[in-house]
């Protein structure tokens, strides 16, 4: 039997639509032992433990890209990472079906080539990128092929998460997004990207604070997280640094300094509906890895 164990991801950061992804210590723990035929899932809720488990889908899709057969499979899943919550746990899932593939059947993935196999899956490598390959990372695709960079993160800041009792759909999320944009927004994006890549790893806060907006997905996105406004301005009265939707919702996360701020925050946006849960969670920077 094999382990594997994928961080949560908080994607899109404000401008990085797409684009900008963060690991964090929050894991999906995934252990698969081969069978002599069909599979069996356990440790999910059992709508998930079925042919379309996310894990078994990524699991056959790796065995067609080693061209290997005998996909008879045992998976246990047990994962703190919350469904549907914007915190990555369908990447997670993905990753940890392709890593346990090929380590079952004795083969060894280099990170590029799990991104490639993760990206035919969905079609934008944020998520998968930071859960790859830890810490804070910018994924493109060139040429019909992911890629990512690691990008620092200076000492002292630190990520709170807001998870709701209220999921996002992604689908309706991806269908509220306008189908063309503006240069000049497209202009503001790009600028507020870079800025904020270069504001988190000089550690200048205002920089961080002022290149965190966003005009691609959150003005529209932001009216499918009921009290949206009212959260925001509660992390901004308790001093967060900066505040931004994570990957398509209904979480929300704080980029911040005080290490009184997750108390301060709970107190502030407890009055707030839809029973927010503050969470403080450090950078993980290892990744997705076999821990047996």
């Amino acid at each position: 039997m094999i382990t594997v164990r994928v961080p949560a991801t908080s994607a899109n950061m404000g401008p990085g639509f797409d684009t900008l992804g963060i690991a964090l210590k929050l894991y999906a723990r995934v252990s698969m032992e081969r069978a002599e035929r069909g599979f069996l899932i356990t440790g999910a809720d059992e709508q998930y433990c079925n042919e379309d488990n996310l894990v078994y889908i990524a699991y056959r899709a790796a065995l067609a890209r080693l061209g290997v057969g005998g996909d008879g499979v045992r998976i246990h899943i047990e994962s703190d990472i919350p469904i549907s919550r914007g915190l990555g746990s369908s990447a997670a899932m993905y990753v940890a079906g392709i890593m346990g593939a090929a380590a079952l059947h004795g083969r060894e993935l280099d990170k590029e080539v799990l991104l490639e196999i993760t990206n035919t899956l969905e079609k934008h490598p944020d998520n998968f990128a930071a859960a790859i390959y830890g810490g804070f990372t910018s994924a493109l695709v060139y040429d019909g092929r992911p890629y990512a960079v690691r990008c620092p993160v200076a000492d002292g800041l630190k990520l709170c998460a807001f998870i709701p009792e209220f999921m996002t759909n992604t689908e309706k999320a991806r269908a509220a997004l306008p189908k063309t944009v503006l240069h000049e927004d497209a202009a503001y994006t790009v600028a507020h990207a870079l800025a904020l890549i270069n504001g988190l790893g000089s550690g200048n806060d205002e920089t961080i604070r002022r290149a965190v907006s966003d005009k691609l997905h959150e003005p529209y996105r932001k009216k499918l997280i009921p009290g949206f406004d009212a959260l925001k301005a509660a992390a901004e009265d308790v001093g967060c640094v900066a505040f931004y939707i994570s990957g398509s919702g209904s979480t929300c996360m704080s980029i911040y300094r005080d290490p009184a701020f997750p108390e301060k925050a709970q107190r502030a946006v407890a009055p707030l509906a839809g029973k927010w849960r503050v969470l403080p969670l450090e950078i993980d920077s290892e990744g997705a890895a076999l821990v047996s």
